[in-house]
This record gives C-alpha cells, structure tokens and sequence, in this order.
C-alpha cells in the first residue's frame, strides 16, 4: 500500500515537474456554447491551463472574474450570445420536443449551429484579435457542430487541439482516425440500450450511414463555404479538420462505455471536478437533518420545472409525499402544497451536495457532467432522459449496475412506474455497491484529469503538434478506410475467375457432348 501511494505520489510530481518547467505557451480557447454545463467545462480547462503557466486567452460567451495564479487569462466576451441564447431558450419548450434525436431536428440544428458559428466571425472581439496578427501556440477548439471554427487555428498559426463535451463518438472519431465501433457503439442521440439486439444494430448502422452521408455531402460543405466567406486563401474544410493534434475527451471508463482510442484521443472526464466544499447554510441544516436519507432531484440548466406540464409536476409531488427521505428539488419556480419533507431550490451547488453523506439518491436528466459526479461520490441514479446524449449516458448508467432509467417521452412513464424505480434504487444495496466501485474506478487514476488535459496541451506544443501520434487511416478516403476499393477489386476478380471457369466448363461439356456423338456414330 505504500509503495503505490509513494508510486502515484511521484507520477503526480512527475506531472507537475514536467508542466510547471515548461515555457509558458500562449494559448487560445474557442468555447461558443452558452449553457451552463459547457461554462463549467470551459472554465475549469482554460483555468487550469493558465494556473499551470500559461497565457490564457477565451473567446466565451462567459463574462466572468476568473484569477489565476501563475499565467494570465483574458476573455473576449462574444456580444449578443448570452441573450440571443436566452430568448431562443424562452420560445423553447425542451420536454415538449419529443422527436429532438430525429433527422428533422438534426437539420434544424445544424443551421441553427451555421448561424451561431457565423456570428462569431463577425463578431467585433474575435475580428479585433483576429486583425491583430496575434499568434498562439495552441488554439482550442469545442467541438459543437461548428468545424469552420476550427479555422481559427490556421488563422492564429496555432496547432490545433479539439474539446469533446461528450465522448468519442462520430463526429470526433472521424476528425484523427478513431475508430468508430458501430456494432456494439450506439449512436450518441439515440436511445439503443447495451447491448444492442439485431434490430437496434440495423438502426444504428443506418443512423451511422445516414450521419456520413449527411456530414459529407451537406454538413462539411455548408462548413466550408463558411470559411471561405471569410478567410478565402484558408485551406479546404478537409484539410483544416484532419489537422487535429489532439482531442480531449470529456470521459472515462467508469461513465463512458469502453471504447478503442488512438493516441492522441485523450480521456479527461472528471476535470471539472473540485474537491466539495462546505454546504450553504440552509442546504446543510436541511441534510444534516435527514435522518432517513436524502434525495436529490434536478434537472440540469436548460431543463426548466416551469416548463414542465402540470401532470408530471403532480406526479413527482404524490410520489414524494409517500417517501421517507428529505427531497432536495432543484426548480425555477415556487411550487404550493409541498409536503414537509420536500424543500425547493433555484440553486444549488451539485457537486458539493452529492457529496454529503445524507444523500442516496439522484435523480438527474443524465447529463454527462450530473453523471459523472454521481460517479466521484458513489450516488446511485434515476435517470429521466428528455433530449440529446442523456439517453446514452442513460443507458450506460443501467448497464454499468448503478441506475435506473425512465425515459421522459415514454408512454409508460407514470406514477406507479416512477415510485417503483424509487423504492428499487433505495432498497436494493447492488445499485450502491456497484456506484462506489464505480467511483473507486474513477479515483483510481495515476494523475488528476486536469493535470492530465493541461500535460498534453503542453506536450503538443513542445513536440510541435505531436504528428507521431496520429494514425495513417486519418489520411484514406472513406472506401479506403472501409477497404471497399479492395473488397470491389476481390470481388470483380471472384466474377471473372467465376466466369472464366463458366465458360470452360462449356466449353469442356460442349466437346465431351460432341466427342459423345461421334463414338455414338461410330
């Protein structure tokens, strides 16, 4: 035991040796997305990359008073985004849109996603650093259907390094040759449970095909008309994303399904995870007090209760009432008629309350940072899954022994059916048992995600974009990679090698009938 305490202690001071002596690096973060999960992420990245040394410049929609200790960190707050954001958000009813995953919706995004991206180059901050002809060693790029922005490194003569909010999935893998596993890799909106029956392998596979079709001939080129709008002398949109030095990966093997990684795809889930911090005080009293246990309950950002119709409001409150423990419910609206036992929040500090000992439950829209901290403090889950990824991270909660699942959208879902699912979580000690191996997984790593994310910045810069760590597949068009070319070449052989004995035969059987003949005559 304490030779691999000694052991991780020195991997650790290993770690920060080799950060901390480096030349500080001038680095760039583009980070567009204005919901509350992806603030989190890209404030913990970009911080801790700066706290290790570097310049640190963001382009965020974020306005905020980050100080660090060792490098700088400046922000170029993009104009407009945050409030465009919010009435976008205001004539959105998220639990109303029950076909989100669809073809349909997938095309409404993706335009959606053009314009936001076109914002951002037009926007007076970004022009401004732009016309600079400010350089950066690394500029970051947050993967988000916006591959024009990927330009930027081009631009800034910076390499270039992707952040991938998710995990690896398609539109990641394609970008540095990753290999993307469709027999038993459900796609990342859809719904398929592990492991996949024959049907759901069938529609993955066209969900898959119908995806690269799509990006090929729809996605990438819109992307690229994009960029030579407005950088006309920039390379090709296939160029400026296979260029990628370095993805980081927003998973782990203990949240994540265990997938085959090439080395410059590099796992950080977890990063934005700071040990807890002491509970506000009338939070802390109402836990301290539950003396049967506590339940958390929130939906994330842009899940709003008030948009929730009244139905499922009354469901959750019936369902409550008949429980035992303390309900801690996160929600932008006053609810009357609570029981006693339920208290309502607005905010809440997420990671610092999973973390008190009074909590036995979460129940969470599965989102992939809810369930990741469920995760870092062994808290089984109820995971109601309404839109996006959160079926996915879902569907491995309850593959991994650790939750259950209901999906919103899911006819079934009533009262009766959610008290069940409850009680089972509550009752059954597995779920438990299996959430703390699981967080015994997750600690059990030989350096902290964030000193891992910010080594690997730095080792991309220092190995002047590391190109030993990309594969050949990246550089093969996609019937190379499948090896259709040559499967089209043995197949065409087999026909002629099939034909030419055909006509052998004939030609064998035609003298042997003629040779017949003539001894017949004879």
């Amino acid at each position: 035991m304490h030779l691999k305490l000694s052991l991780y202690s020195l991997t650790i001071w290993l770690f920060h040796l080799l950060i901390l002596e480096g030349e500080s690096s001038k680095i760039l973060g583009v980070f567009p997305t204005v919901g509350g999960s992806h603030y989190i992420m890209s404030h913990s990245l970009m911080k801790g990359l700066a706290e290790a040394g570097n310049n640190v410049t963001i382009i965020s929609p974020h306005a905020d008073n980050t100080l660090v200790k060792n490098g700088s960190y400046t922000r170029i707050v993009l104009k407009g985004f945050a409030e465009n954001y919010q009435n976008d958000m205001k004539h959105l009813n998220l639990f109303e849109v029950k076909d989100f995953n669809n073809h349909n919706q997938e095309a409404i995004f993706q335009k959606y996603m053009y314009q936001k991206t076109e914002m951002i180059f037009r926007d007076e901050g970004v022009w401004k650093l732009i016309e600079s002809n400010e350089t950066f060693d690394a500029v970051i790029v947050e993967q988000f259907s916006n591959d024009a922005l990927k330009v930027l490194a081009n631009v800034f003569g910076g390499h270039l390094i992707v952040f991938d909010p998710i995990g690896p999935f398609n539109f990641v893998n394609r970008l540095i040759g990753n290999p993307t596993m469709v027999s038993y890799n459900p796609q990342v909106v859809s719904t398929f449970p592990r492991p996949m029956s024959f049907k759901d392998r069938l529609h993955n596979l066209l969900l898959y095909s119908y995806e690269e079709v799509m990006n090929h001939f729809v996605f990438l080129p819109t992307q690229d008309r994009l960029v030579k709008k407005y950088f006309p002398g920039a390379p090709s949109i296939r160029d400026i994303t296979t260029n990628v030095s370095l993805v980081l990966l927003n998973s782990h093997e203990s949240t994540w399904q265990t997938v085959p990684l090439v080395p410059n795809a590099v796992p950080i889930g977890g990063f934005h995870i700071a040990p807890p911090k002491e509970l506000p005080k009338e939070i802390k009293v109402f836990l301290d007090g539950a003396t049967n246990g506590a339940i958390l309950f929130s939906l994330g950002t842009n899940l709003k209760i008030s948009d929730m119709d009244e139905r499922r409001k009354s469901m959750f409150l019936n369902v409550f009432a008949k429980l035992d423990q303390r309900i801690l419910w996160k929600a932008d609206e006053n609810i009357s008629s609570l029981p006693p036992h339920v208290k309502i929040v607005r905010w809440l500090p997420q990671m610092d309350v999973l973390a008190h000992d009074s909590i036995k439950l979460f129940i969470t829209h599965g989102g992939l940072l809810s369930l990741t901290e469920s995760v870092y403090n062994g808290v089984p889950i109820l995971a109601i899954p309404v839109y996006g990824d959160q079926a996915t991270n879902a569907n491995n909660a309850v593959k991994a022994g650790f939750g259950l699942s209901i999906n919103y959208h899911d006819p079934d879902f009533n009262e009766d059916k959610l008290m069940l699912s409850i009680t089972e979580l509550l009752r059954n000690n597995q779920y438990k048992t299996n959430a703390l191996k699981l967080s015994k997984v997750y600690h059990d790593r030989p350096v902290n995600p964030l000193d891992l994310a910010v080594y690997w910045v730095n080792f991309v810069i220092q190995h002047n974009g590391a190109p030993h760590l990309r594969v050949d597949g990246l550089y093969l068009h996609w019937y190379q990679y499948l090896l259709i070319d040559v499967i089209a070449y043995i197949f065409i052989q087999l026909i002629v090698v099939a034909m030419l004995l055909t006509l052998f035969l004939k030609f064998v059987l035609k003298a042997t009938i003629r040779r017949n003949k003539k001894m017949k005559q004879q």
